[in-house]
């Protein structure tokens, strides 16, 4: 398991978090956020946008 931690409400790491995925073979993500409302929609759009299964 890997933990991406952002500080900003799209993740700053984008093309890190998109890399480790692609080389990791991993296609489904499942992400949590202490502020629900703000951080884990737009990460998750993130991820779908990138064309992972969220």
């Amino acid at each position: 398991m890997h933990i991406f931690i952002k500080k900003l409400k799209n993740s700053e790491k984008v093309k890190e978090f998109e890399n480790h995925l692609k080389e990791n073979k991993i296609e489904k993500v499942v992400i949590v956020g202490l502020t629900t409302p703000h951080c884990v929609p737009t990460t998750t759009r993130m991820s779908d946008n990138l064309e992972f299964e969220t």
